[in-house]
């Protein structure tokens, strides 16, 4: 009895897969579901957009067999997107294409003295201006080739993006044709000078110290500038 039952459950499996990858053969993509990982930016890329990347390639595999979809070259598709940093790609039981991308997170924004508009992610990317695109960045203006922002502004950005004091306070950004950096604040009729962009936790450390110990007695709007461009000083500059 044992070997009867163990060859008809072993039967019944064998037609089991047969009628699976039939069906599988003859499955149509249904729908086409976009799941967006980044829920701060989930609005830059939509479902239309991917619908519209994968038509103007031609493979959109809704509505044909899912066998025919190649989901290895969906996801290489997606990923060579400037606003896309990864893609994965699979069918539900039900024929639906799940896609599943991460998105770049910009962390500032450069308009430079060419007319340049671009965003910048966390890695140095360079990622083209989005006109439905809001954020509550910094933005850098001024003598700004692509070079010096990956190499320079994306240190300074990321480490003002990592400080909640910093990130709060900053809302301009301005590069000279030295490459020194002057930054506006959101609060204080005032100039901050930073120099060249290096020893950021020292010269910024210096500035949170002027402002707790200097700015918060005499007032905001005392100073007109605050160079903290040399080591281990804060030179504050009163208005006349």
């Amino acid at each position: 009895m044992a070997i009867l039952f163990f060859l008809f459950i072993g039967t019944y499996l064998v037609f089991a897969f047969i009628y699976a990858d039939k069906e599988q053969d003859t499955l149509l993509c249904s729908d086409l579901e976009l799941v967006n990982k980044d829920e701060i930016n989930s609005g830059i890329i939509t479902k239309e957009k991917i619908e519209d990347i994968l038509n103007e390639n031609n493979v959109n595999p809704v509505g044909k067999p899912s066998r025919m979809a190649n989901l290895d070259s969906v996801e290489r598709l997606l990923a060579h997107h400037p606003l896309v940093k990864n893609a994965e790609c699979y069918f539900t039981p039900s024929g639906k294409l799940i896609i599943e991308i991460t998105q770049k997170s910009p962390i500032l924004r450069v308009k430079n003295n060419k007319g340049k508009d671009f965003f910048l992610d966390e890695q140095g990317n360079i990622i083209p201006h989005m006109r439905n695109y809001m954020a509550y960045l910094p933005i850098a203006t001024g003598h700004i080739s692509e070079q010096y922002a990956k190499e320079k502004l994306t240190p300074l950005a990321n480490y003002i993006a990592s400080d909640d004091f910093l990130n709060s306070q900053i809302e301009q950004i301005d590069v000279n044709p030295k490459g020194e950096i002057s930054i506006t604040p959101r609060v204080g009729n005032n100039t901050i000078f930073l120099g060249m962009p290096d020893n950021l936790e020292q010269k910024f450390d210096n500035l949170k110290t002027f402002y707790k110990k200097g700015l918060s007695v005499v007032g905001w709007n005392k100073y007109k500038t605050i160079n903290i461009e040399i080591d281990n000083q804060v030179i504050g500059v009163r208005r006349k």
